[in-house]
């Protein structure tokens, strides 16, 4: 496995890049894009600085997503999840389950990664973590 981006959600990507691009000096490298399958929408920032791991902007697209749910008590942004690439993703669901983990979404293709396969899982630690077919 290895480090692919951490996510945070935010009421809005557009309000929040400014601090993100301005204070953290990071710049755009994708998106954004509308996921309906998520039901949300996403952008990437990066820079040298963070080692070339991005930081994904995650932005409700309807009330039932689970971000708009996890803003719901009024915050306009938080630590929502990391991401880990893996070359199999089904070996990937295997071993969070036998180490005691939970899966919460079995794989789907996703927007943002060109239709690449992602599943969320919950770890044993109750960390939740998506996981990228690469």
């Amino acid at each position: 496995m290895k480090l692919r981006h951490i996510g945070v959600a935010v009421d809005s990507i557009e309000r929040a890049q400014s601090f993100y691009v301005g204070f953290l000096g990071l710049s755009l490298v994708g998106g954004p894009y509308d996921d309906p399958i998520q039901r949300v929408r996403v952008a990437f920032y990066s820079s040298t600085n963070f080692s070339n791991v991005e930081i994904e902007l995650i932005e409700p697209l309807t009330q039932d997503s689970p971000v708009a749910k996890l803003l719901s008590n009024g915050s306009r942004s938080s630590a929502y999840h990391i991401c880990v690439s893996v070359s199999d993703i089904e070996t990937a669901i295997e071993d969070i389950r036998k180490s005691g983990g939970l899966v919460l979404a079995n794989p789907v293709p996703a927007v943002a990664f060109g239709g690449r396969k992602i599943a969320w899982v919950y770890t044993k630690t109750k960390h939740l973590m998506e996981l990228l077919e690469e």
